[in-house]
This record gives C-alpha cells, structure tokens and sequence, in this order.
C-alpha cells in the first residue's frame, strides 16, 4: 500500500489533496504544524468515507523534526513526503538512509520519495551521526523493523553533552537487549512489546 505524508494537510488545499490520495488507494498522514486536533478533524472526514488516514502534528520548518518525519516513516513499502525544508540535517538524513540502502528520490520541488523494503544494513556510522544527533532516531524504527540496529553514540556538541539514556532505557522497556560498545548503541530485539515509561 502506498502511503503518503502530508504537510500542511489541514488546510483547505491539503485537505483536498489528502483526500484525493486516499481516494486513490494511499494511507495518508495528515500533518498540521503543531495542532494535532486540526489534523484530526481532517483524517476522521477522510476515515467516515471509509478510506484510511492518520493525523500527525509537528513543525516541519524544523530540521529535527523534518528529518524525524523520515526515520519514523521506515515502512513496508513507498513513502513519499512532500514540501520538505532543503536544509542540511534533511540532506543528513537522506545520506544516512542510503547508506542503509534505502531508494530515496527527490524531485525539483523537494518531494522525497522513500522505499525502505531495499535496506540492507542497519548501521547509523558515527560520521553521520555527529553531524546531526537527531541521526539517533533510526535505533527505535530499525530494532521493531528488523530486529537489530548498531548506531554511534552522538557525542557532544555547542551546548554539552545530551545523553542518550532515554532512548535506551525506553528500547530495554519494551525488551530489546541492547549493550554499549566501541562507541556505538548495539541493539537486539524479537518482538518488542509495549511498556509504560515514565519521563
């Protein structure tokens, strides 16, 4: 099934586009710049016809969240995105996933078309990796998908170190084994199972 993100998708235009790409068969991801109940709104018109949709709610004019739209959509089959930002951290992200061998294609207009059913590897190096410490967010989505992620340690940067606790105790939650070596978070799961985190 092809699936679709939206951007901006709340609005009377996107909404339109929304439901023309569910009509045509897609999953459609409805995102409205931090207003998830706008979102909502739309996908559950798009759901009463039958069709499928979800809502998302974040800034896509941020680079962490722009490029975490792009590892949290890891699926089994297409994903496109469009009207992302042209900034570093999203050509980052792009590169990352190549290198797992994700097929990325990106057109003029900056539409990302992303098929992860090509990947290969399940490596985040430590040379992407502190360029853009949001390359930390592939573990999550490597480890349900295939079972193992090894991704670097981010490091510090400008404003200190930010360690990456959460992420592991949250995976060590839901089951997965997971040890600390040579620098890089190597990760190990069957089937991860749901689990309540306190933040």
């Amino acid at each position: 099934m092809m699936r679709a993100l939206v951007t901006g998708g709340s609005g009377a235009i996107g909404a339109a586009i929304c439901r023309r790409l569910a009509a045509a068969g897609a999953r459609v991801a409805v995102h409205a710049n931090r207003n998830l109940a706008q979102a909502e709104a739309v996908a559950q018109g798009i759901r009463a016809d039958g069709l499928k949709a979800e809502a998302l709610a974040f800034d896509v004019t941020d680079a962490a969240a722009a490029t975490s739209a792009l590892e949290k959509l890891l699926a089994d089959g297409p994903v496109t995105i469009s009207n992302v930002p042209h900034l570093q951290d999203v050509t980052t992200m792009i590169e990352l996933l190549g290198r797992m061998g994700v097929s990325v294609t990106i057109d003029e207009k900056m539409q990302i078309e992303i098929d992860p059913t090509t990947t290969r590897e399940c490596f985040a190096p430590y040379e992407l990796v502190k360029t853009m410490r949001a390359s930390i967010l592939v573990l999550g989505p490597l480890l349900a998908r295939f079972g193992k992620a090894d991704v670097s340690l981010p490091g510090g940067c400008a404003i200190g170190a930010r360690p990456v606790n959460i992420h592991v105790a949250g995976l060590q939650a839901m089951g997965a084994e997971i040890n600390i070596d040579g620098g890089y978070i190597r990760a190990r799961a069957g089937r991860l199972k749901g689990a309540r985190l306190n933040l």
